[in-house]
């Protein structure tokens, strides 16, 4: 069996929901992000001071770095406009590449 990820169930969900609600005008998406700069507010960081970890995440990551949240903001403000208005069922990944290596 393949290894799925742990969005993977939402992502089924919101191609069902699609199917479901389409003829009702309702578009559904996700937006899967890869690994971001922004430390949430709890201060829980599992990278900080973990210089393997982060040399992984950058390897692994054909851009190199880390995502800046405006540019998981962008994607999403996107799939919610008229711009995406014959978008439905899409997994939109956001990761730097990384889901591609």
């Amino acid at each position: 069996m393949e290894w799925l990820p742990p969005k993977a169930g939402v992502d089924m969900m919101a191609r069902n929901l699609a199917i479901e609600w389409g003829k009702d005008g309702i578009r559904i998406n996700t937006l899967n992000p890869g690994f971001t700069e922004h430390v949430p507010e709890d201060g829980i960081n599992v990278a900080a001071g973990d210089v393997g970890l982060e040399e992984d995440i950058r390897t692994a990551t054909p851009l190199e770095r880390r995502g800046r949240v405006e540019e998981f903001a962008n994607p999403a403000i996107f799939l919610a406009s008229d711009a995406s208005s014959y978008v439905t069922g899409h997994n939109l990944v956001v990761d730097g590449g990384y889901s591609v290596k």
